[in-house]
């Protein structure tokens, strides 16, 4: 099997995105100024990003691109200049940044301070989200086919879900359950930084390695995809399942939430033992730090020294992100990438954190199986989320 890094990986098949798919709240209280400026990043991993306002992430990228053939990946367009303040490693990347933390953002009036039992007036988005999903029409707006497989509800919520999927172009593999379509649940403060979210996802429980072997079975293209990419809402047997298949495309994992990565390991495992005797590895994880340090079980200085942690423990290639830090890739064959985004400017402001980690995620993935060397798929990773976190205030 070969990775996507090597010369005769697929390079324009289906990318099959498996995981959670359901409707976001995203709640933020007003600013001083009365503007909970809530802007539109799909309910994802917490060190994500909006997108442009009031519409969903996805849709703002596309816009930004022109318009691919559908059975084919979008060229990617040339590489922004160099950053002055690049690594040696990735002389051409842009400056830019990856999945922010909340210490990456400049600092918002707010009305009242936001803590437990604060009641403020704000706003309340609901939009479609979920980190598979996100990844999937993130990757469709880059003109990659594109596919999701997950689980969700016989009600309305879910049928309103597929309609959603199928304009943007996303094929949708939506198994049916008895239990209702997923809500994320997220409080975020005026500067759109995580105060606190749930996850009701009962879907993912759903997709029991049985029941996901069936679902990939009956997915067209599924096993002839260029990539799998599952991530850490599904259960930990699951995406175990899923790395001990002998014949599979390259497998990705996203470690989703630091309360979700440690579901990894079992895959990780198997993808160590793969590369021990030949097998079908892991070929990318791609996390935030405290995810790696969740999923390596002990404290990691930065984001190289957890692309490490993550390569020792199975991933044939890592992909860390760091909010304002450095982000880092180690690859296989030894390749490393560091890039530090710079921090926002005095002109800007972040809009909601949600998504970004996603969006990163989706350019690296499309950037290394359209044959992009690390560095420049890193590069393209942080534009994708840089997108996402900043915009010329008004």
């Amino acid at each position: 099997m070969p990775r996507p890094d090597q010369p005769d990986a697929p390079r324009g098949a289906l990318t099959l995105c498996i995981g959670a798919a359901h409707w976001d709240l995203i709640g933020r209280p007003e600013t001083s100024a009365g503007d909970a400026a809530l802007g539109p990043a799909a309910g994802g991993r917490p060190d994500g990003a909006p997108g442009a306002a009031r519409r969903p992430a996805a849709d703002a990228a596309r816009d930004a691109l022109p318009h691919a053939r559908p059975d084919a990946p979008r060229a990617l367009p040339p590489a922004p200049p160099a950053a002055p303040d690049a690594r040696p490693d990735a002389p051409d990347a842009p400056p830019a940044l990856s999945g922010a933390r909340p210490e990456a953002r400049p600092e918002a009036p707010l009305a009242a301070p936001l803590a437990p039992g604060a009641d403020l007036p704000g706003r309340v988005l609901r939009r479609p989200g979920g980190v598979a999903l996100n990844i999937a029409v993130a990757l469709a707006a880059q003109g990659r086919p594109a596919a999701l497989l997950a689980a969700v509800g016989r009600d309305a919520p879910a049928d309103e879900l597929e309609r959603w999927l199928a304009a943007r172009a996303v094929a949708a593999h939506l198994a049916r359950t008895d239990a209702p379509t997923g809500v994320y649940l997220a409080i975020e403060d005026a500067r759109g930084a995580l105060f606190a979210a749930v996850a009701d996802l009962p879907g993912c429980a759903a997709l029991t390695p049985e029941a996901l072997a069936a679902a990939i079975a009956a997915a067209p293209g599924a096993t002839g995809a260029a990539c799998w990419l599952a991530e850490a809402n599904l259960p930990a047997d699951s995406l175990a399942a899923l790395a001990r298949r002998a014949a599979r495309p390259p497998l990705a994992l996203v470690a989703a939430s630091p309360a979700k990565a440690a579901r990894l390991r079992a895959a990780l495992a198997q993808g160590l033992r793969a590369r021990r005797t030949g097998g079908a590895g892991v070929w990318l994880v791609s996390a935030n730090r405290a995810e790696a340090e969740a999923l390596a079980g002990r404290p990691l200085v930065d984001a190289p020294e957890a692309a490490r942690a993550l390569r020792d423990m199975g991933a044939d290639e890592a992909l860390v992100t760091d909010g304002p830090r450095a982000a880092a890739v180690l690859t296989a064959a030894g390749e490393r990438a560091s890039l530090t985004p710079p921090p926002l400017g005095h002109d800007r402001r972040a809009r909601l954190v949600t998504g970004a980690g996603d969006a990163l995620t989706a350019a690296y993935v499309h950037a290394r199986l359209c044959a992009e060397p690390p560095d420049r798929a890193l590069a393209r990773g942080l534009a994708a989320a840089r997108a996402l976190l900043e915009e010329t205030a008004p």
